[in-house]
């Protein structure tokens, strides 16, 4: 069983910190972050598995391990979101039909027509 002071913990530190640095770069859409944190997620990743292949975790870690998988599948979807902002973003701004954020991808209900004649896209970060 891995103790309180582990190498798993201070893995487990490290992905919980990077996940919320994520968070907050998804939210503010600061690219330099996002890309940052998808370089260090792959460095944790490896040094989980060696973690996890050298010892059982125990059951506080163990929790720990799901709440950060929630918290990974949160920044996941917050992700897709914005691409799917962005792409209809692009799509209105280049005069083609926005896609509704809202609806599901298999959705039957005809997305909203774009205004004609010339138009300016103001986009600030």
């Amino acid at each position: 069983m891995v103790t309180q002071e582990s190498p798993l913990t201070a893995v487990l530190d490290a992905i919980e910190a990077l996940l919320d640095e994520e968070r907050e770069g998804l939210r503010r859409l600061d690219r330099d972050v996002i890309d940052r944190c998808a370089q260090r997620k792959a460095s944790l990743d490896g040094a989980l598995r060696s973690v996890l292949t050298n010892g059982t975790p125990g059951e506080l870690q163990r929790a720990r391990l799901e709440r950060l998988k929630a918290a990974a599948l949160v920044n996941q979807m917050l992700i897709a979101q914005a691409r799917n902002c962005l792409k209809s973003i692009l799509a209105v701004a280049g005069g083609q039909p926005g896609v509704d954020a809202h609806a599901s991808p298999t959705s039957t209900r005809p997305a909203p027509q774009a205004p004609t004649g010339a138009r300016r896209l103001l986009v600030q970060g």
